[in-house]
């Protein structure tokens, strides 16, 4: 079952078709295309309703109510983050990998030796942060983390085929990649304030590392 959905899913994707109707096609599955087509909005109901669920979880956090651009806001402004944490889903691939007002915020925070920290995907926010003055790139040099190139194979994004992916353009850029002894295992990387977490198993273990690296400072003072 998985082997057919798959195959459908990439023609589907590769020839900008339906997936109901090149399901469909497939005689052998005895299925008609209105039940085929009845199993996609059922699936499609469920995903807006935890979606719904979701955003009215987000909803009702007063600190979301009123987001604002990072481009909105000038380097002083910046100066005053004691952290920054980039979550993960592909998101990060496409909106931050190469966003100037991210690589301002990043640099900002690298000053000041503030945590910065990333989970999954995330880290592809690191790929905007601007050079270091010996022209190298500001994270050269840095053990992290991210999705795995083997992790990301085993996904729906990954069969379908990516532009690029996310460890091979970290270690591109000059990182020193620190993947765990096996995929979808929690794996979080720790390198002066830089924190990485390679997949969603490793949501709990960042956010643990992320704790202790805003504590140490009050630590350090008493």
């Amino acid at each position: 079952a998985h082997r057919i959905v798959s195959a459908a899913a990439r023609t589907a994707w590769r020839q900008d078709r339906q997936f109901a109707d090149v399901l469909a096609e497939d005689g052998s599955l005895g299925l008609t295309r209105e039940q085929i087509q009845g199993a996609v909005d059922a699936q499609r109901a469920d995903s807006q309703r935890l979606a719904d669920e979701r955003r009215a979880r987000l909803d009702a956090i007063p600190g979301f109510q009123h987001p604002v651009a990072l481009s909105s806001l000038s380097d002083a402004d910046l100066d005053q983050f004691d952290a920054v944490f980039v979550p993960g889903g592909h998101g990060p691939m496409v909106d931050l990998s190469g966003n100037p007002d991210a690589g301002r915020l990043l640099a900002a925070l690298h000053r000041k030796n503030a945590p910065i920290a990333a989970l999954c995907h995330g880290p592809a926010a690191l790929l905007s942060a601007p050079e270091r003055p010996d022209g190298l790139w500001l994270f050269d040099g840095y053990r992290m983390t991210s999705f795995s190139d083997e992790e990301e194979v085993q996904t729906e994004a990954g069969l379908l085929g990516m532009a690029w992916l996310l460890d091979v353009a970290l270690m591109n850029a000059g990182a020193v990649f620190d993947d765990g002894p096996a995929a979808w295992d929690s794996h979080v990387v720790v390198d002066r304030n830089l924190i990485t977490g390679q997949n969603p198993g490793s949501t709990e273990a960042i956010a643990d590392a992320v704790v202790k690296k805003l504590r140490a400072p009050a630590r350090q003072a008493a």
